[in-house]
C-alpha cells in the first residue's frame, strides 16, 4: 500500500499514522494467513445494500500466489449469497489490482482523481468464481 500511497500523494509518516489511528477499527480488520502465517490484512463493511471491500493487503512477498483472489472469491460467493453487490475502490496507480478486479467481472463506476470505484453485481451464482482464474 505504501507504494501507491507514495505514489499518489506523496508518503509522510505523519499523516499516514494520523489517518490510521482516525480510521482504524478493530473489530472490522482480519488477518489473511496461510498455512498459520500473516500474509495480509482485510477491512469489509456490510452495508444495506452491499459489501464494500475497504481495505485488501498482501505481503509484497505473497503476492502473486493467488490469495487475493481467493478472498475476493470468497466476497463474491458472500455477496451473491445475500443478494448484494460487492464494491471496491482501487487506486489508479495500482493497475495489477484493477486488472484482477477487471478479470474478476468487476466494472469501475466511478472515477476520482486518485480511484477507481469499482462494483460487482452479483451477475454469477455463489459458487462462480473461480479463483485459478
Amino acid at each position: 500500500m505504501r507504494e501507491h500511497v507514495d505514489a499518489v500523494w506523496g508518503w509522510d509518516d505523519g499523516i499516514q499514522i494520523s489517518h490510521f489511528d482516525d480510521r482504524f477499527r478493530p473489530g472490522l480488520w482480519q488477518v489473511i494467513q496461510v498455512d498459520g502465517r500473516d500474509v495480509g490484512v482485510l477491512v469489509v463493511e456490510e452495508r444495506v445494500e452491499e459489501i464494500y471491500v475497504a481495505r485488501i493487503e498482501i505481503g509484497a512477498e505473497w503476492q502473486g500466489r493467488g490469495i487475493g483472489t481467493a478472498v475476493i472469491c470468497s466476497l463474491m460467493d458472500d455477496a451473491a449469497t445475500s443478494g448484494k453487490e460487492l464494491t471496491l475502490d482501487v487506486f489508479h496507480v495500482n493497475e495489477r489490482a484493477r486488472a484482477l478486479y477487471e478479470r474478476l467481472g468487476f466494472r469501475v463506476v466511478a472515477r476520482s482523481e486518485t480511484h477507481a470505484s469499482m462494483r460487482w453485481g452479483g451477475m454469477f451464482p455463489a459458487g462462480s468464481c473461480d479463483p485459478a482464474n
